[in-house]
């Protein structure tokens, strides 16, 4: 996998934790973030590729994952 490829894997997956750590629905920029940023380039002239989105939306899905075993977790052992 190409070093972009893993770079909006990463960021989808930072983005949508740290974002739903602060308040859960902001867990969803990290699927916006690829949209913003591939429509940034086209509009800043640079590159734009359609797999950065999807590498990105699929790093911000694993986090969605990761957050939600998270947040159950914790509220099943707040729960007792």
């Amino acid at each position: 996998m190409e070093q972009d490829k893993v770079k909006h894997l990463i960021a989808g997956f930072v983005i949508t934790i740290i974002g739903g750590l602060v308040f859960v629905p902001f867990a969803l920029f990290g699927l916006l973030s690829g949209f913003v940023k591939e429509w940034l380039d086209a509009r800043m002239g640079g590159t734009v590729d359609d797999a950065d989105v999807w590498y990105t939306c699929i790093g911000a899905a694993i986090g969605l994952f990761v957050l939600l075993v998270y947040l159950c977790v914790k509220l099943k052992r707040s729960a007792r």
